[in-house]
């Protein structure tokens, strides 16, 4: 509604998404985007009241924040927990924007603590996605072939983590 609220909603809006895209790739945020809106959208249209019209991408930015805040204690890799934590510091003075106070617009706090948990489960559903895939290959220290049988040597061992850079399938 104004050059000031337009700043306060793109700014998080562009950091939380060029995180979100360089630490875990574009099938992942376009998973977070998703389930942010959709909580956003449907809370606010179950829970709205008659007449009243929201609309803006503020669901969406709580949604984002919410995806790399949870992330991190969903996944607990050093890398995730410090965006996480980065995130709670720098964003903790919007994040009061998810309660519900005296005077403030019902609405407002509402979409905003949707999308703020569309996120969080999106993080939640992500890292429970990983950790079924997270069963590592083995080689064999008698032959060069790989098997999952636990014996010979762990993949990690042998080439390194395998998570470092953007991912592209979730």
């Amino acid at each position: 509604s104004s050059w000031t609220h337009l700043f306060h909603n793109g700014t998080p809006l562009a950091v939380a998404s060029t995180a979100i895209l360089l630490t875990d790739g574009q099938a992942v945020y376009a998973a977070a985007v998703f389930l942010s809106v959709l909580s956003t959208g449907l809370t606010t249209w179950l829970a709205g009241e008659v007449g009243h019209m929201a609309i803006g991408a503020s669901g969406l930015v709580f949604g984002l924040l919410g995806f790399l805040i949870t992330s991190g204690f969903a996944r607990k890799t050093a890398r995730t927990l410090c965006v996480a934590i980065i995130t709670a510091v720098t964003f903790s003075g919007s994040l009061w924007g998810m309660l519900p106070f005296r005077g403030s617009n019902r609405m407002t706090w509402l979409g905003h603590a949707a999308g703020f948990v569309g996120g969080a489960a999106a993080a939640y559903l992500t890292a429970l996605h990983r950790a079924g895939k997270s069963q590592p290959a083995v080689i064999s220290s008698s032959s060069s072939s790989i098997s999952s049988s636990g014996q010979g040597k762990d993949w990690m061992d042998t080439y390194g983590p395998v998570t470092d850079g953007p991912r592209f399938t979730v």
